[in-house]
């Protein structure tokens, strides 16, 4: 692995876990790196395309817009022979025009995506290029335009990588547009597609790092003057509002409430016990009504 990322001018020591992932994702035509914040996904991608490369392949990265100046600094960082940062296209419209000077490496937003994709698609088609989708998890949703955009091309790429520390934010079914993205031929559902990606991911988890313990400390800090003055604005202002949204009756019915908490509490035993949200003392052995 070492020699053949020498020779591709890759110049950034890696962990051993960095090392592990780009070892599978090497040889797999489609992968995905799940590892968590922190442990250098973007450096993993950009090994993993110096290892997949062949000369003169490109490389287009589908990111959030502020992932950009980090995929900037990491290939100045981990690949400086390259000598130039990713064409970000600008305007829509220009995008074309831009994509006919063949870049060699070009980073573009979820959404300037949906509004091009037939550029896009037209881009890959005849040449080698390799597509990555960084904060994955973006497509999720199974309507969505930026996935319907992504999916539409996905047979194009010479080779792909997923990239997202959340890959799955609220369910399994998360994961299909990501897994259908990297294996369109393949066909997968909510049932089954965790088994058919734990096949092609690599993650290094949080207890990997060895990252020192946390130390938390709180404090109390009293505010000066000028915050109090505009802390009690604040709750007047509330107040006020909430009077004037009450109406007599609901008023009425407030005060009833007060008499009733009143007539009730006077009525049951006096051995209190705590309520845990308001630390305020409940009579016990009560029926509530």
């Amino acid at each position: 692995m070492k020699p053949r990322l020498k020779s591709a001018g890759f110049v950034r020591n890696l962990t051993d876990q960095q090392l592990r992932n780009v070892s599978k994702l090497a040889l797999l035509p489609a992968g995905a790196t799940f590892s968590v914040p922190g442990t250098g996904k973007t450096t993993e991608a950009l090994v993993t395309f110096a290892v997949r490369a062949e000369p003169g392949d490109r490389l287009l990265v589908i990111a959030p817009k502020n992932a950009f100046a980090a995929w900037d600094e990491q290939i100045e960082t981990c690949l400086p022979s390259f000598g130039h940062r990713f064409l970000r296209p600008r305007k829509t419209d220009k995008i074309p025009l831009q994509l006919l000077d063949d870049p060699r490496l070009m980073i573009i937003g979820y959404q300037q995506l949906a509004r091009v994709k037939e550029a896009i698609a037209n881009h890959l088609v005849g040449r080698r290029v390799h597509v990555f989708l960084d904060e994955s998890h973006r497509i999720k949703g199974q309507n969505s335009i930026s996935t319907d955009a992504v999916l539409s091309f996905s047979h194009l790429p010479v080779s792909k990588l997923v990239m997202s520390g959340t890959p799955m934010p609220q369910s399994t079914s998360d994961l299909l547009p990501q897994f259908r993205f990297l294996y369109p031929e393949v066909q997968a559902d909510e049932d089954s597609v965790v088994g058919l990606i734990s096949r092609v991911y690599v993650r290094t988890n949080k207890s990997e790092l060895n990252l020192p313990p946390v130390t938390r400390v709180s404090k109390t800090l009293p505010m000066d003057p000028l915050q109090q003055r505009l802390y009690e604005l604040m709750k007047s202002a509330l107040a006020r509002e909430a009077t004037q949204a009450l109406t007599i009756k609901s008023k009425q019915a407030f005060r009833g409430l007060g008499g009733l908490s009143h007539a009730f509490s006077s009525s049951c035993p006096t051995r209190p016990c705590w309520h845990k949200r308001s630390l305020s003392p409940i009579p016990t052995n009560c029926r509530w009504l």
